[in-house]
């Protein structure tokens, strides 16, 4: 067991070294404990400070790899883009059936203008100009089909209508007169 004297020995060497470590360097006198503690709370700022100065250093560190990253996953992006819009320029072909003259299962569609003045008739999308008093006859395949007329200059003369051409019969007439 320690003798009791020996331990207050320690303790006045204790309290007799702790205002040297507080004392100031420049004057070695003693700061009052108040300062004492500002300077305890400036430095406690400052380690706080200090501790999210490298916290944002180990973020910026990290950041590059992010960057990277995010500069592949762009360019991916733009590439799919720029392959989405080269399928988007090829043109639009429409599928058709091309008559077949050799094969008796054609029929005819005849188109008449009997007006004073040319105009278009366009069946299934595709025009066909007619002259005062001209007569076209059309071979196509029976079935559904659309058309309308109008004059030269885009203006509709009949609308949009449909109508269907059946096999053996006798052509189908589209006439064309004024009302």
């Amino acid at each position: 067991m320690a003798k009791p004297w020996i331990f207050q020995l320690c303790f006045a060497a204790c309290l007799l070294a702790s205002p040297v470590l507080l004392a100031d360097e420049k004057t070695g006198t003693t700061p009052p404990v108040g300062e004492t503690a500002d300077r305890l709370n400036k430095l406690e700022r400052r380690v706080a400070d200090l501790e999210t100065q490298v916290k944002e250093l180990l973020e910026l560190k990290r950041l590059p790899a992010r960057l990277d990253q995010m500069d592949r996953s762009l360019t991916e992006s733009f590439a799919r883009v720029q392959d989405e819009l080269k399928a988007l320029r090829v043109p639009q072909r429409i599928a058709r059936d091309i008559p077949d003259a050799t094969l008796s299962s054609n029929s005819q569609l005849q188109l008449v203008n009997t007006w004073d003045s040319p105009v278009l008739v366009v069946v299934d999308g595709t025009d066909y100009l007619l002259q005062p008093n001209q007569t076209r006859t059309i071979t196509r395949r029976p079935g559904r089909f659309n058309y309308e007329v109008r004059h030269v200059d885009g203006r509709i003369i009949q609308a949009l209508k449909t109508s269907e051409l059946r096999s053996g019969d006798r052509p189908h007439m589209i006439e064309v007169f004024p009302r």
